[in-house]
Formats: structure tokens, C-alpha cells, sequence
């Protein structure tokens, strides 16, 4: 599918990823952290945006697999948040199923 840009933040808590955007009320993106299974960093086309480094989010919802883009200054540090919060020490990104 196409993606859609939407301006905003991250939310980062023991539980849940969550995103807010600008102009809109509530969070507009939920993801438990136990649902997370894959991050990366990777150069992506995304859109208005261009291409520019994005951190790709990779978790299940509703039974199927999804992709959050997250792109911005300090990618590498949510990257790293992230996977702190949200995978076992040593557990390699995609190793969820």
C-alpha cells in the first residue's frame, strides 16, 4: 500500500508505541510493545517527503503483519528505545512470528 504521512510524535511507554499527530485529537497509531517484532533503519521513498532514512516499525495487528515509517531527527536513539522496550535481550529483529 501507499503510505501516508501525517506530522506529529512518538509516545514511547512500558506498554505501547503510539503516535500523535499536529492537527488531530488522540493517538492515531497504537502498537503494544509485545506486538513489535522488526526495526530497521532504511533509505525509503515517502512521498512529500522524498527519500530520507525512515525507521520501519515492523508488528502484527489484527493477525497480519504492518509497518509503521517513523522518519525525523534522533531515528537512531527511537530505534534504540524501541528495541530496548520492546525485544528480548538477544532476540534478533524478525524473530517473532
Amino acid at each position: 500500500g501507499q503510505a501516508l504521512w501525517k506530522s506529529g510524535w512518538a509516545v514511547l511507554t512500558g506498554t505501547e508505541l503510539t503516535w500523535r499527530g499536529d492537527l488531530a485529537p488522540g493517538a492515531l497509531l497504537h502498537v503494544p510493545l509485545a506486538e513489535i517484532w522488526g526495526l530497521a533503519i532504511e533509505r525509503r521513498e515517502l512521498g512529500i517527503l522524498g527519500v530520507r532514512d525512515a525507521l520501519a516499525v515492523t508488528y502484527r495487528a489484527h493477525g497480519s503483519r504492518a509497518e509503521a515509517l517513523f522518519a525525523g531527527e534522533g531515528i537512531g536513539a527511537w530505534s534504540a528505545a524501541i528495541r530496548q522496550a520492546a525485544l528480548s535481550p538477544g532476540e534478533d529483529d524478525d524473530a517473532r512470528s
